[in-house]
């Protein structure tokens, strides 16, 4: 079994390496950016909560959070912003072993809520936050669109 341990600077490469792997995996293709700039400045927001999944040295999976303490009548809660699996290494429970680590770092810090959002049409992510003990929440995601 993996080792879960905190994502270091060091692995955002491999991180970002699992990402794009998935993106490709799932024909969801996001445009062109730095992705390395990017989780990079996801994980200085919040180290303590991005976690990293590690076999023989290398980083298999990885977990970023952060944690918000006000908008919208919210008390202090978590927020899984986003969770990857190496397709090589899905379906093994690496994905649930970081979410139960997750989990236990929010409840260590006496974090009752912990939320996320995901699109309706990602079963495969709605399956496996349901399998780690996520279920609805009080909130509606409203979304404005440019008009064009």
């Amino acid at each position: 079994m993996a080792e879960i341990r905190k994502m270091t600077k060091e692995d955002i490469k491999q991180v970002a390496t699992i990402h794009r792997a998935i993106m490709r995996t799932t024909a969801r293709i996001l445009g062109e950016f730095d992705l390395e700039l990017e989780f990079m400045d996801l994980r200085s927001t919040y180290p303590e909560g991005c976690l990293v999944a590690v076999e023989k040295g290398q980083v298999v999976g990885f977990l970023m959070s952060s944690q918000k303490s006000w908008g919208f009548g919210l008390v202090t809660s978590g927020w899984i912003e986003l969770v990857g699996v190496h397709p090589d290494k899905m379906g093994r429970g690496i994905g649930h072993a970081l979410g139960k680590a997750i989990l236990a770092h929010f409840d260590e810090k006496n974090i009752d809520d912990v939320y996320t959002a995901v699109k309706w049409d990602y079963s495969d992510l709605i399956t496996f936050f349901k399998s780690v003990g996520f279920g609805r929440s009080e909130f509606i995601n409203l979304k404005h669109a440019r008009e064009e």
